[in-house]
């Protein structure tokens, strides 16, 4: 029996699936999840010269293109068939056909796409926040800190500061008072006067200086000088601060003078001074005014202890200006009303009467007083003037504490007081020296205050006027008598105050041989400025033997100057 060949059982390429690659037969693309296989891709056969040769593909290894999520259960690639093709006919396209289907069937490999993944740096994205807020925070803590500078250290704005001169018509050589408020605490202040930005002179012909006080406060009184015109001038108070350099300032007006005689008149009848309490002082300032010509001096007096004024005397030409001050004190509460009664010197008009009212209500438990409540001190810049007491007395019925503060319109420290605070107890009272120093100061006049704390909070006013020294003249320098068995004719001895301030004078006689034979009338008195008197020489010969005589008068003035006469 003749066997035959074993026939050879031949794997078949199945159909080409409608499907795409990767998915099952059987489901729609859509219901199923992408799945792929590990595909062995084949490659043809390379063509041979001989075309009725049948060419044996070279059995090459697959290359594989992985795709991930696959089943692990791939076919080997050595499992796969061996493809020939015979060089049959162009028509004959079964195998051709098959190796096409077969193609595209096997996907083309897809290149492998690198995952890309941006990483922060782990270190600032831990910090981020923190980082952001600790900055927050230090802006904030700066920012306020900055702010809480600004206001606290905050000088005041040029609109908020205010500068009133008072009077601000006068003449020359008329005084006001240039006040000012809301100005840097402490800061120095200088003044000049219109657009050239000209210097104010004090009494000693240097620039006029100043602080204000600790509450942004001051207050200068200025003479007009003879060079200003007549018109309006602006006068600057330049604030001189550490921080910015501020200038406000005020109008007055400088009158022609007028030839007529001086005629006093008051700027009102009435003043009010509202409702106070036991132990307030107030004060309000007032206004004189010579409706006249020339200079005129004037002097005050008030009919109530409760009322005063200072100063109480004072000489101006267009305008001047006093203090009228209040003391509540110890009065009991009621409605209370005074006069300061204005004499003109060297005139025969009737008085000028001045109306004050006032109401004191009740006080509180505790009250402190004081008096008087206004000082006036006259001083030289060679002599300071004697001190002066303040009572205090505590009108309650407790006890307190009191101290003090003292306050120079000009800011100079002329003004002092000794002690400066103390205890009081209920129905008790206690005296303190009040102090000036003219000879510090330049001639002019100065104002200054003494504020009291404790009770209702009461202060005194103080006003010192600085001169030059007096000085005395007498004329002739020396006397000579002669006479024969009698008294011979009196001679006089005139004497001037040439200085810049009134003087009292005393004259003592003294003679070689000790007899009382030299006499001068009067012994004693006093001048303004400027002022003269006449004093009366006598020679009394009567006793004395015929020889000559020798002697010597001796003025004494301005607090130990001495002006000697020799008679013979």
């Amino acid at each position: 029996m003749e066997r035959s060949a074993p026939r050879t059982r031949r794997r078949t390429i199945p159909p080409a699936s409608p499907h795409r690659a990767g998915h099952y037969s059987g489901l729609h693309p859509e219901d199923q999840p992408y799945q792929s296989a590990m595909l062995a891709v084949q490659r043809p056969p390379a063509r041979s010269s001989n075309p009725g040769a049948v060419v044996q593909q070279e059995k090459e290894e697959p290359e594989i293109t992985p795709a991930p999520g696959l089943p692990r259960d791939l076919p080997e690639a050595s499992s796969l068939p061996t493809l020939r093709r015979s060089t049959t006919p162009a028509g004959d396209n079964k195998e051709a056909h098959g190796l096409r289907a077969h193609q595209r069937y096997l996907p083309a490999a897809a290149p492998l796409k690198k995952e890309v993944i941006f990483r922060g740096k782990p270190l600032l994205q831990q910090r981020y926040v923190p980082t952001l807020f600790t900055i927050s925070c230090l802006i904030f803590l700066v920012a306020s800190g900055l702010l809480a500078y600004a206001f606290i250290n905050k000088k005041p704005a040029p609109n908020s500061q205010v500068v009133t001169a008072i009077p601000d018509q006068l003449r020359v050589d008329d005084t006001f008072v240039l006040a000012g408020k809301g100005f840097g605490i402490n800061d120095p202040l200088t003044f000049t006067y219109d657009q050239n930005s000209n210097p104010i002179l004090d009494g000693n012909g240097r620039p006029l200086r100043a602080h204000a006080d600790d509450i942004g406060t001051f207050s200068v009184q200025i003479i007009v000088p003879a060079n200003w015109s007549v018109g309006q001038h602006t006068i600057h108070a330049i604030d001189s601060g550490k921080d910015q350099t501020v200038s406000v300032s005020a109008i007055i007006t400088v009158e022609q003078s007028s030839l007529a005689p001086p005629q006093l008149q008051l700027s009102t009848s009435k003043l009010d001074f509202g409702t106070s309490v036991p132990g307030v002082v107030s004060k309000k300032d007032f206004i004189l005014i010579n409706a006249g010509g020339r200079q005129l001096t004037w002097q005050a007096s008030s009919d109530q202890p409760w009322l005063t004024v200072s100063p109480n005397t004072g000489t101006f030409s267009g305008r001047g200006i006093t203090q009228v001050v209040v003391n509540a004190g110890t009065l009991a509460p009621q409605a209370y009303s005074g006069h300061i009664t204005f004499i003109q010197r060297g005139s025969s008009d009737r008085p000028l009467i001045l109306t004050v009212t006032m109401t004191v209500k009740s006080a509180p438990p505790a009250a402190l007083t004081i008096t008087p409540v206004s000082l006036t001190y006259s001083g030289t810049t060679s002599q300071n003037p004697a001190d002066q007491a303040v009572t205090l007395q505590n009108t309650g019925g407790r006890p307190l504490d009191w101290s003090s503060s003292i306050v120079t319109g000009d800011g100079a420290p002329w003004l002092s007081i000794n002690p400066s605070s103390g205890h009081l107890a209920a129905h008790t009272s206690q005296t303190i020296k009040v102090s000036v120093q003219s000879q510090q100061l330049a001639i002019g006049s100065y104002q200054g205050t003494i504020n009291f704390k404790g009770g209702t909070n009461p202060a005194v006013t103080v006003a010192l006027s600085v001169a030059a020294p007096g000085n005395l003249i007498a004329s002739p320098p020396s006397l000579s008598f002669a006479s024969v068995g009698q008294n011979p004719a009196a001679q006089t001895i005139t004497l001037q105050n040439s200085g810049g301030g009134p003087l009292d004078w005393t004259v003592t006689a003294a003679t070689v041989d000790g007899a009382n034979w030299l006499n001068a009338t009067p012994a004693s008195g006093h001048l303004e400025i400027n002022q003269s008197a006449a004093v009366a020489i006598n020679i009394n010969a009567a006793a004395l033997k015929p020889q000559s005589y020798q002697g010597t008068l001796t003025f004494t003035y301005g607090g130990g100057l001495t002006k000697q006469v020799p008679v013979s």
